[in-house]
């Protein structure tokens, strides 16, 4: 009997303590929104979505730590939709090193020419970017087509 009762209040304290930090720590706030989406354990596995959408030029930051206060990072997707063939230019995803200029890497880079959607997606432990360093997102859109940007990743 003794058992049962203190296995019970263990189970109620971990769920109450889930309860909780899912409940403090469950998101964050971003320029244009993020969404949730949990698929299981939200301890384990949620899976957060950036986007942003306009028909001027992309100059996007997505914030890491400021904001959400994680260790890192982990890339699941970058997906651009436009609305027609870009036209001209490069698209870019870099990350800004909080190490400096010297550790900013180059994710993805796109002509833009003919392009209309993109999709770049990571395997696994592929694109994990530290905490202190945001991911910033370049497009001069010179031809003023409208666009949707995603960014998918997950908390680590």
């Amino acid at each position: 009997m003794k058992r049962f009762k203190w296995l019970s209040v263990v189970l109620v304290l971990f769920f109450a303590f889930v309860t909780f930090t899912y409940a403090v720590g469950g998101g964050g706030v971003v320029d244009a929104g993020t969404v949730t989406v949990i698929q299981g354990d939200p301890q384990i596995q949620v899976t957060q979505q950036y986007y942003v959408t306009g028909i001027g030029d992309i100059a996007a930051t997505m914030p890491t730590m400021s904001t959400n206060n994680v260790s890192s990072i982990e890339l699941v997707s970058i997906r651009l939709h436009l609305s027609a063939a870009g036209g001209a230019n490069d698209f870019t995803a870099t990350i800004d090193s909080y190490l400096g200029a010297e550790y900013d890497t180059v994710l993805l880079i796109q002509d833009m020419t003919t392009a209309t959607d993109i999709f770049q997606t990571y395997v696994p432990e592929e694109a994990i970017l530290d905490g202190k360093s945001d991911l910033v997102f370049a497009w001069t859109n010179a031809s003023g087509r409208t666009y949707g940007l995603e960014v998918i990743y997950k908390f680590r």
